[in-house]
């Protein structure tokens, strides 16, 4: 095992504990901060450079090879992060010593910094999904805490809507982990890989959407972003800069490993509305800054703005753009995170960093101004300084695809595997750090047969459309075949209904985004929303997308609903002195007919507490359910045709 590949990840972690130790200490739990972030930084660095040296380093922890055991992977994109975070903890650990106060510090500034720190780092060295997702509840929870950390009413609210908003980002991420699982069999990235290449490709279209909705709520992008400007304003200086220069790349990293490792099967359509999407974050994100007038605020929003570019790269997809996509990334980490660092100091300076209050501070503090003269130059791209190389690699990256629009022609075939060495990156993932032939992925569950036993008992009949005996439950295919499902009478009209709920919901997001409610600034978002909808159904060629979208949403509050109630009834029953379980098998004639539908309706009944898919029919006729409340087959199978099956067809439609 290289312990090198975790030292990033297990330096603040265990030091978070000695410091919550010395929470008497105040003077200890600053230097220990310091040193700790110093060797966090010194491991980094020497991790980076065992990559450059001998490529990827990779091990597993708990005994269980890999896919099945905890994977940590460490390749140069990984490595580079690590080390910058590194680099930005020991600056903000610095800065903290001037900036936060010791009633914060009594309330456990520096053991929640160290926890923060340690969750950056895992999320970006972890080998698969889970795991990222385990990472991501770190970084959160002590985000939150920082974030809140002295309970002044501005900061309770930001912190408010900055957990809010990522939970949801949470839901989306659990489930679309829980979809993945039930397709393929494995959450290691590396694995998933190659399993992906042999799913339904609608479904995992549909898996890449759903992750899209969760990474993007943690990189901020259009129109998930609003809750970024609303909160970052509000907390301690060193506190605003680490997360400016950290948190939001944390998603943009995860949206690079999904969309060049993951879901490279249907670039055309992923990654045109990747380009979409970085083109209104670009442009929202300035929008939204030129309305503010507190240099935070300016600087939150411009955030966003930022971000766009480094989702413009991975939309081109070519090696260029993507070159241009990381070192932007790099770029931008360390001069926002300065701008916000100067800005703190105008303000202990000034007295308030609202702009029309500090006017003139160049006179009295000129090295003041020229220190965040420079970083504001840089973001601009004013050459030589480095925003002008990442833009420019990303510009050249468009023209050269012929990229003139966002969403505009663009990549359709994978990169070369020069910039995105995925059978590397995998020999490192599966192998630990082998350099041996790469593991054979595991088979999809994507053929029709969802939910298989590979051991199942034969059929006598040779028929499993009917009824399980003794369940009491009628129906299935029968030698007359899958019937075809009625899928309504909605029509174009029932599409414009689709699309005007979309744009009321991207007019809604727009009014909460920029802070006013006002009926003006609903309509502009109404027409903000058009635009948005008229050219991401001219960059994927299909104007039905947006309708895809919605019926997905549905599905997943269904399912989210079904979730919660079945829980609390399983919760409930298991709790009473008497349980009212009737364990059942119960027989689902099945309406769909694609191999997405029938997988996806098995997993959501599988994910759904109190059922479970078993088997398939060999003709795709039924579906087997066992049900820990069966009591009414017929009520439970018909339940589940209305609640699920529909809507799973409306998705697909």
């Amino acid at each position: 095992m290289s312990w090198l590949v975790i030292a990033p990840i297990l330096l603040p972690l265990a030091a978070s504990a000695v410091a919550f130790v010395l929470h008497r200490r105040p003077a200890l739990q600053r230097g220990w901060a310091l040193a700790t972030t110093a060797a966090t930084l010194a491991a980094s660095l020497a991790l980076l450079a065992e990559v450059s040296r001998g490529g990827i380093v990779a091990t597993t922890l708990g005994g269980w090879p890999a896919p099945f055991g905890i994977t940590f992977v460490a390749d140069h994109l990984s490595a580079i992060l690590v080390v910058v975070g590194a680099v930005m903890a020991l600056a903000t650990a610095a800065y903290a010593l001037a900036d936060v106060d010791a009633g914060r510090e009594g309330l456990g500034y520096h053991p929640l910094f160290l926890v923060l720190v340690a969750g950056v780092h895992g999320a970006f060295l972890t080998g698969d999904l889970f795991n990222l997702y385990v990472w991501f509840e770190v970084l959160l929870i002590a985000s939150f805490a920082l974030l809140t950390l002295g309970s002044g009413r501005a900061q309770l609210e930001g912190g408010v809507k900055y957990v809010a908003v990522n939970l949801v980002s949470s839901l989306f991420f659990l489930a679309a982990i829980g979809l993945t699982y039930g397709l393929t069999g494995t959450l290691n990235m590396a694995d998933l890989a190659g399993a992906l290449r042999d799913a339904p490709p609608n479904l995992v279209t549909l898996l890449a959407m759903l992750f899209l909705v969760a990474f993007g709520i943690k990189a901020a992008i259009f129109p998930l972003f609003f809750w970024l400007p609303a909160s970052y304003h509000t907390p301690p200086t060193a506190v605003a800069a680490y997360f400016a220069g950290m948190l939001t790349k944390v998603g943009v990293y995860a949206l690079l490993r999904a969309f060049t490792l993951l879901f490279t099967g249907d670039v055309a359509w992923t990654h045109g509305v990747l380009a979409v999407l970085a083109g209104f974050t670009m442009v929202v994100g300035v929008l939204g800054a030129a309305a503010q007038n507190e240099m935070r605020r300016i600087l939150a929003f411009h955030i966003v703005s930022q971000i766009g570019y480094m989702i413009l790269g991975l939309a081109l997809y070519t090696p260029l753009a993507l070159a241009g996509a990381l070192f932007y990334l790099v770029h931008n980490v360390v001069a926002k995170a300065n701008l916000f660092f100067v800005a703190g100091l105008v303000r202990r300076v000034a007295g308030s960093s609202d702009l029309d209050a500090v006017g003139g501070l160049y006179r009295h503090r000129p090295w003041l101004a020229i220190g965040f003269l420079v970083p504001a130059f840089a973001l601009a791209g004013f050459p030589p300084l480095s925003g002008f190389w990442a833009k420019l690699l990303v510009v050249l990256a468009g023209l050269e695809a012929g990229a003139w629009l966002p969403g505009g022609p663009g990549p359709r075939d994978r990169p070369p595997d020069a910039v995105l060495d995925d059978e590397d990156l995998a020999a490192g993932l599966l192998g630990a750090g082998a350099r041996g032939p790469r593991a054979a992925p595991r088979r999809a569950r994507g053929d029709g047969r969802a939910g298989r036993r590979a051991g199942r008992r034969d059929d006598p009949d040779g028929r499993r459309g009917g009824a399980v005996p003794g369940a009491g439950a009628g129906g299935g295919g029968g030698d007359d075949g899958p019937r075809p499902l009625r899928r309504g009478g909605a029509g174009r009209g029932g599409d414009a209904v689709n699309l005007l709920a979309l744009n009321l919901i991207l007019a809604l997001v727009w009014a909460l985004a920029t802070g006013s409610l006002s009926e003006l600034n609903l309509a502009l978002g109404f027409v903000v929303g058009m635009g948005v909808l008229h050219v991401a159904g001219a960059a994927v060629g299909d104007r039905r997308y947006a309708v895809r979208i919605v019926r997905a949403l549905q599905l997943l509050a269904i399912f989210v609903r079904e979730l919660v109630v079945s829980s609390v009834r399983v919760a409930a029953d298991v709790l009473s002195p008497t349980l009212s379980m009737r364990p059942a098998v119960i027989a689902v004639p099945l309406d769909v007919t694609s191999d997405a539908e029938i997988t996806l309706l098995a997993n959501l009944i599988s994910l759904t507490p109190g059922t479970l898919s078993i088997d398939v029919a060999d003709d795709a006729s039924c579906l087997y359910v066992h049900a820990m409340y069966g009591g009414d087959p017929e009520a439970l199978a018909k339940d589940i045709k209305t609640t699920f099956e529909v809507r799973v067809a409306e998705v697909f439609r």
